[in-house]
């Protein structure tokens, strides 16, 4: 799969990199860097897009971490009008990369 090098999120770009050794995602929110693997093409695609949205809702500031370890102690808050302002964002941020 053809992965962009970068991508406009909440108007910061982030670079993008494939690692072959990489099994998943990730973003690194200090560095504005995403990362993802797979064998898959399928998954590289749900991966890419659970980073950005990932990284839209931290931008946004609705993206808290509890006190449990791992991924189980990220929590998401949002109401509707401000989910509705993230897919905007979204929005924003696929148009950056491919023109749509």
């Amino acid at each position: 799969m053809n992965l962009p090098d970068k991508i406009l999120i909440c108007g910061k770009w982030s670079k993008i990199v494939y690692n072959k050794n990489h099994c998943h995602g990730s973003y690194n929110l200090n560095t504005k860097k995403i990362t993802v693997g797979s064998k898959n093409e399928i998954d590289i695609k749900e991966i890419l897009l659970h980073e950005i949205f990932e990284g839209i809702m931290h931008e946004r500031s609705h993206r808290f971490t509890a006190f449990e370890s791992g991924n189980d102690g990220i929590r998401f808050v949002m109401d509707h009008p401000e989910m509705e302002n993230m897919i905007k964002d979204l929005s924003i941020a696929l148009e950056s990369i491919y023109g749509v």
